[in-house]
């Protein structure tokens, strides 16, 4: 006797039999993920190709901002007195701020240095609007390498003769005699070691003069060889660490009246009718300039070897 499944059962068996065949035939694919834009580059070589143009949009020029210290050389030239017999003038400067050493070796051969902060340039502004026949300031650039740059500021020119008396600084007096001559003053700049914001500025006089030699030839004939021999004083230089919102002074000293003194013959004019002395304002500023570094030369990207 054959036993036989409820008529319900064999129905749910067939209809599953059915689908699960049904499945396997017609397997449906899911749908396409959306396409991502590709970031990468095409590799084609040549200068044409995708990775040369963007090669070409990065080896541009790369400004740089390098700081630099400035500064700017006033000199003024005033009727004699004005600035070495007036006691308003120095209460304007700090005389202190200067080695004592060096000031009191300057003063007595004729210089009065001291350093001013800028809130009183207000004051130095309205002398140099007085005397308008003062030249334009001069300008001394220096970068971050450190290397000094150097200003030669002629005092006076195309002297005759001329005697210079100095005490040096063990109190010796030395006196030198010179002709054909220009008194100049070297100025040199840098930044100052491990003060950041400082100039270091060192000033030295210097006598600058035509020296002649005679030289008998072979055939008994005299022969006058000329050549100019810059003289350093040495003795007499300053060097002073500014820092920035301050300036150096340099003016004439009461020992002027000493015609042979370093006062006199470097910071004292005899015009035709008039004396007139000489005053420097060194003014350090700090500045910012731009400059283009070239970017390295991009190098040029190989095509990707494809595995077949």
């Amino acid at each position: 006797m054959k036993r036989t499944l409820p008529k319900l059962v064999q129905a749910c068996v067939l209809a599953a039999a059915a689908l699960v065949l049904t499945g396997c035939s017609s397997e449906q694919k899911p749908p396409p993920s959306p396409t991502k834009q590709s970031t990468s580059i095409s590799s084609k070589p040549g200068p044409g190709g995708s990775a040369a143009v963007f090669a070409n949009q990065l080896a541009g020029p790369n400004p740089a901002r390098i700081r630099v210290v400035q500064l700017d050389v006033y000199r003024l030239r005033i009727p004699l007195g004005a600035i070495s017999r007036s006691d308003e003038f120095w209460k304007h400067v700090d005389e202190e701020r200067v080695d004592v050493g060096t000031y009191d070796l300057l003063r007595k051969n004729g210089w009065r240095v001291g350093v001013a902060p800028t809130s009183e340039w207000n004051y130095f502004r309205d002398i140099i609007e007085a005397y308008p026949a003062s030249s334009k300031p001069m300008v001394l650039s220096v970068g971050p390498t450190g290397a000094d740059n150097i200003l030669e500021l002629p005092m006076k020119e195309k002297i005759a003769y001329e005697n210079v008396f100095y005490f040096d600084d063990q109190n010796t007096l030395f006196g030198r005699t010179f002709e054909r001559c220009d008194n100049i003053v070297n100025i040199t700049l840098q930044q100052a070691p491990r003060k950041p914001g400082d100039a270091r500025v060192a000033v030295c006089p210097v006598v600058r003069s035509m020296r002649a030699r005679y030289e008998v030839t072979k055939n008994g004939q005299d022969r006058e060889i000329r050549f100019v021999h810059p003289e350093k004083l040495y003795d007499l230089n300053m060097q002073v660490d500014v820092p920035m919102g301050q300036f150096l002074v340099i003016a004439p000293s009461p020992e002027v009246k000493w015609t042979t003194s370093l006062g006199a013959t470097f910071l004292i004019d005899d015009d035709v009718a008039e004396q007139f002395e000489q005053v420097l304002l060194l003014v350090p500023r700090a500045a910012e300039l731009e400059e283009t570094i070239p970017a390295p030369a991009a190098k040029p990207v190989q095509p990707t070897a494809t595995k077949k």
